[in-house]
């Protein structure tokens, strides 16, 4: 990607925050061989192709889908309805999700997750309107393109995304007192508890707010417990509580640095020789399922997000071993695992948005 054009990380989120834009610039260039990664084993996987309208499945730019309720449900850009349903018990597809400015209409989606506790539901936060909405997929297949949130829930202001953990708790991302990465809060946003920072690189001495930005990534919740994956370094964290509400580290695995600079106008800009991390996350009740693309934009200059196409997903477990690197034959921007069918969900772009899946069960 040339230097002045915007950068994509973050989920996408900082390409429409003008303050927070990330922009490329040159740097210095990486040791390809950096990154060492160590799997107990590696194996080869052949994804199947799903039975459906494929001319009915038009979503443009797909940036993130959740499994629930044998439904699978992605997000992407579109003028009118942000969500798409894959229902896998008929292969139905439809759009709802309206945008608008309306009280049950969606503004700026940006994190799409499941429920952490109904399995028949999935989660949007709305950045815009510092919300998180809880849809049920039932609602969503009888009422078609009129389905509404179920509920939603207020957050703290400053967070950059939110994840719920309960019906009454919060995981808030962003950088809050100028220092801590994560804010737990409850229902009436109050602060529950603080902690964590960015500072991976001890030569980093930018301010807080520049790492915070730096180093953002996907996040997925599974019970009492969560997963950090930075999109632009090989960084994972993995958190536990007793309460969800005072979490504790429980594995920090840090391979690498994102290479940036600040910028005079408060942004950070992303060296096009960095090495693009974990571009999506899924999770199960024993494994953490990480999409990595080890790519740099400076060799897809002319295909600038064909650097988010991947065709590794790392598998660890909730202590942070890494189990298997799955080895695709096919790449794929977005992924979600199915516990009830033992398959990882996919999206290609190649050049059209299609679902596949890859089983990901024992052979």
């Amino acid at each position: 990607m040339h230097t002045t054009q915007i950068y994509h990380t973050m989920n996408r989120l900082l390409m429409i925050l003008p303050l927070f834009a990330l922009m490329m610039m040159e740097g210095c260039k990486q040791d390809p061989d950096a990154v060492r990664f160590e799997f107990k084993k590696t194996r080869e996987y052949s994804m199947s192709e799903m039975n459906y309208e494929k001319e009915k499945f038009s979503v443009s730019s797909p940036y993130m889908m959740a499994y629930a309720d044998s439904a699978i449900i992605i997000y992407s850009e579109k003028s009118t309805y942000a969500l798409t349903l894959f229902d896998l018990k008929d292969n139905s597809i439809f759009e709802f999700g309206k945008i608008g400015k309306g009280p049950e209409e969606l503004s700026m989606p940006s994190l799409l997750s499941k429920n952490p506790t109904d399995n028949q539901c999935f989660d949007v936060f709305d950045f815009a309107k510092k919300k998180i909405f809880t849809y049920n997929v039932d609602s969503c297949r009888a009422k078609k393109a009129e389905s509404k949130p179920l509920k939603s829930a207020g957050i703290i202001l400053s967070s950059l995304k939110s994840l719920a953990l309960t019906d009454s708790t919060v995981l808030n991302i962003g950088l809050f007192d100028d220092q801590y990465a994560f804010l737990i809060s409850d229902s009436r946003k109050d602060t529950l508890s603080q902690f964590e920072n960015y500072n991976f690189n001890p030569e980093d001495h930018n301010p807080a707010m520049s790492k915070a930005l730096a180093y953002q990534g996907r996040y997925a919740v599974q019970g009492k417990k969560f997963v950090q994956a930075c999109n632009d370094a090989p960084i994972i964290r993995i958190f536990s509580s007793e309460d969800s509400r005072n979490f504790t580290i429980e594995k920090s695995t840090v391979l690498g640095y994102v290479d940036y600079k600040c910028l005079s106008d408060g942004n950070v800009a992303i060296s096009s020789y960095n090495k693009t991390g974990y571009c999506d996350v899924s999770t199960s009740s024993d494994k953490i399922y990480l999409l990595y693309s080890g790519k740099k934009s400076a060799d897809y200059t002319k295909s600038p997000y064909d650097i988010e196409k991947c065709s590794e997903i790392h598998v660890l477990d909730w202590e942070g071993n890494f189990l298997e690197k799955m080895v695709l034959d096919t790449e794929v921007v977005n992924i979600s695992f199915s516990e009830t069918d033992q398959k990882i969900y996919a999206i290609t772009n190649n050049p059209d948005p299609q679902i596949i899946y890859f089983y990901a069960g024992e052979k």
